[in-house]
């Protein structure tokens, strides 16, 4: 995982509306303002995005300047995302994570809530990414369904053709009985 273009705006954007934050000598100011990026990113990328804190310990230890990446195998990769001395972004579009792949025992995962703090008109397309994938396997489910009942309806068809069928091979075998029970019965009529 490389840092997404969107986190890097992100960081941007949130720094300069919160540039009191960032040049605090408070650290819990600095975590502050490190949470509220990583909601931002979350709000664009969805919720494998958040904070980082030291294993086994509170959410009061999570980092002053770390945003986390929950991977597919548990591990957590890691940006520092402010440079200690300018206060500034110091990680770039592209770039490989700090701390690639801490395992549990090094580093956990906080999850941040996903807030749109600087009202940007709409998710990233790869966070709604998800949602599309879903869409689209319903809209497949839905298709499979739709020709299950299509084949079901076309067999339906030609039951009923064939039904149809009988019934005229019927009618026609019972008319020839008729005909015959008719025709026997005036011969014996004449006998008499």
């Amino acid at each position: 995982m490389r840092f997404p273009q969107q986190a890097v705006r992100a960081c941007d954007e949130m720094y300069e509306r919160n540039t009191s934050l960032a040049h605090s000598d408070s650290d819990d100011d600095r975590r502050r303002l490190t949470r509220l990026i990583a909601e931002q990113i979350a709000f664009v990328l969805g919720d494998r995005w958040g904070c980082k804190k030291r294993t086994g310990l509170g959410d009061e230890w999570q980092s002053k300047d770390a945003i986390a990446y929950r991977e597919d195998d548990g591990t957590v990769s890691v940006w520092d995302w402010q440079s200690g001395s300018s206060r500034r972004r110091a990680v770039n579009a592209d770039d490989e994570p700090s701390n690639p792949r801490l395992p549990p025992a090094d580093a956990a995962f906080m999850p941040v809530a996903a807030k749109n703090h600087l009202a940007w008109q709409s998710a990233d397309p790869a966070h709604e990414q998800p949602a599309r994938e879903a869409v689209a396997a319903v809209a497949g489910l839905t298709d499979a369904a739709l020709g299950s009942i299509n084949d079901m309806a076309a067999r339906l068809s030609r039951i009923e053709a064939t039904l149809e069928k009988l019934r005229q091979a019927l009618q026609s075998t019972d008319d020839r009985v008729e005909r015959t029970y008719q025709d026997l019965k005036n011969r014996i009529d004449a006998i008499r």
